[in-house]
Order: structure tokens, then C-alpha cells, then sequence
């Protein structure tokens, strides 16, 4: 199985949009009793649309095949994968459990993912309690001065946990730290008011795409188009995943993925990865669906790998 891996890896590399080598891989694994292999998994997620069950399997896989070092290993790369392709918070706090983040790991998490007015607020306590470990006063203070700048849901309990951290190490500069403090409260307030509502939005009908759409939207036209991580982005995974039903390959939550898809198109935004890791995550969704293609005929950047999706499709 390993040369059969070997050639899969290699045909990607030479024909990216061709499955030959991959479907040869799992007739082998159904052949002989292979399917749960912890490789096999691996290679699926790089081909197929996996579900809730499928990742609980693949776990289930590694703990039946491997042990102690080499199965965490492997649990770290499957959640890294799987956070890399659908960054929900869940699964972004899975691959930090199992790769043990540096600080420049864990601060580049939280750059990634502060715009989550839900959940960002758990990547913060990490980079936090990981900052206070080393005693770093000083970027403590600007975490949390940053912090308030950024519409969260907790935001009243960051302004109270900070207040406790100046009043312990800033106790002289105490009511000029929190004077500031308390201006960029209420300025984040103001707008602050707009994400509860378009919140509340999608919990009243998180299984309709309308009013994620509209968060999507709202979040784009107020963005300046310069960060790494455009904070629509954090809106259309948690759409993927919220409500009572996975919207993976779901027909009605093609124009969701389409209005990622534009707004990671704007002159302004540079996300040109970002958009070809959504555009290839739109085609094994809706592999019969012929717009997700040309999505993604725009999103390719070299000839090879147009030529072979224009062979394939």
C-alpha cells in the first residue's frame, strides 16, 4: 500500500485533477480490508467530502492501529488537516491539543481566528494563559488592548479581566491604562450592536442561507480588505457546520459558498490560497455542479494544473 500511496502522491503532483491512481489505492484497500488504514483516511480527505461519522472513524482507526507516540503523530496531522480545510473553532482547538502550539503558533492562531464573535474568545485565553506563563506584563497589556478593539461576545468580560491584571501589575498607572481602555470599550460597543443582531439572525434559522449571507456580507463591505484573515471567512465555516444539519454538498448552500468565493475575488483582497483551498473544498462538494468547476478554473495559477482539470472534468 505504502508504492500505491507513493503513486497517488506523485500523480497529484503531475495530474493533480486526476483520481487514477486514487481509485486504484481504495479498490486495493477494499480488497483486502483496508478501508479503516489510518492512510487510507488521509487519503480520502485530500479526494472526498467527509463527514462527522467519517472523522469519528478515522480517530477510531489510528487508536486501532497505532499506539502512543505514533498515534498522537497522527491524530495531530488528521486535525491539522482537517482544521486547515475547515477551520471551525472545534476543530482548530483539536489540532492545538495535539500539536502542543508554540507561541508563534498560538499567536498566529489567534491572528487567524480573533474575528469568531462566538468562540474566538477561547484561542485568546490560551495565547493569554501562555503569555502570563512567561510573565510578558507588556504583551499581556496589548493583547488585551488590541482585544478591545475586536467586536467579541465576552467583551465586557475582557474589559473586567483586564481591569484585575492592571490593578495587579499596573497599579500606579491604573486609572490612565483604563481611562483608554474604557474608550476603546465603547467604541467597539457601537458596532459591537450590529454583530448581535445579524447573531441573532442566524440563531433564529441557522438551516437557511439567507441570513449567513448576510452577515458574509456586511462583514466584507466594513472590512478594509488588508488582513490575512478576513473575518466573512469565520461566518461562512461556522455556516457549514451550525444548525442541526451539516451543509456540506447541501443544494440550497451553493450561493454561500459562491459569495465566499467572490468576495476572495475583490482586486483589494489578496487570498489567492484561500480561495483555491474553498474552490477545491466547492468541487468535492458538488462534483455534479458545473459552476464549482469554473470556480475553480479560476482560482488554479499554473497551466498544468488547468490542463489537467479541464482533462478530468
Amino acid at each position: 500500500m505504502i508504492e500505491l500511496r507513493h503513486k497517488v502522491e506523485n500523480e497529484r503532483i503531475s495530474d493533480p485533477f486526476s483520481y487514477k491512481q486514487y481509485r486504484q489505492l481504495m479498490l486495493y484497500a477494499l480488497q483486502n480490508g483496508l478501508q479503516n488504514h489510518p492512510q487510507v483516511w488521509r487519503t480520502r480527505m485530500e479526494y472526498e467530502v467527509l463527514s462527522a461519522e467519517d472523522l469519528i472513524n478515522w480517530e477510531s482507526a489510528i487508536d486501532s492501529n497505532l499506539s502512543g507516540c505514533q498515534a498522537s503523530d497522527e491524530k495531530s496531522t488528521m486535525y491539522n488537516l482537517i482544521a486547515t480545510e475547515y477551520p471551525t473553532m472545534q476543530n482548530v482547538l483539536k489540532s492545538l491539543d495535539y500539536l502542543n502550539p508554540t507561541m508563534a503558533q498560538l499567536q498566529q492562531c489567534y491572528a487567524k481566528h480573533k474575528d469568531n464573535f462566538v468562540y474566538s474568545q477561547v484561542i485568546f485565553d490560551r495565547l493569554l494563559a501562555s503569555l502570563c506563563a512567561d510573565e510578558d506584563w507588556l504583551a499581556i497589556r496589548a493583547l488585551y488592548e488590541s482585544r478591545l478593539k475586536v467586536p467579541h461576545r465576552q467583551i465586557q468580560d475582557t474589559y473586567d479581566s483586564f481591569s484585575s491584571f492592571v490593578s495587579e501589575h499596573y497599579p500606579q498607572e491604573y486609572t490612565l491604562i483604563m481611562r483608554t481602555a474604557s474608550k476603546l470599550l465603547r467604541a467597539t460597543e457601537r458596532s459591537q450592536r450590529y454583530y448581535e443582531i445579524l447573531e441573532q439572525a442566524i440563531s433564529d434559522d441557522p438551516n437557511s442561507p439567507e441570513p449567513w449571507i448576510r452577515y458574509m456580507t456586511q462583514l466584507h463591505q466594513y472590512s478594509n480588505g488588508e488582513s490575512p484573515y478576513p473575518a466573512f471567512l469565520a461566518v461562512f465555516y461556522r455556516s457549514l457546520f451550525a444548525g442541526s444539519l451539516c451543509k456540506m454538498g447541501d443544494s440550497q448552500w451553493t450561493d454561500v459558498w459562491l459569495v465566499a468565493l467572490q468576495f476572495l475575488s475583490k482586486p483589494q483582497m489578496h487570498h489567492s490560497l484561500e480561495r483555491k483551498r474553498i474552490a477545491t473544498s466547492f468541487v468535492k462538494c458538488y462534483p455534479k455542479f458545473p459552476r464549482a468547476y469554473s470556480e475553480l478554473a479560476c482560482s488554479l495559477s499554473t497551466e498544468k494544473e488547468v490542463h489537467s482539470l479541464r482533462n478530468h472534468v
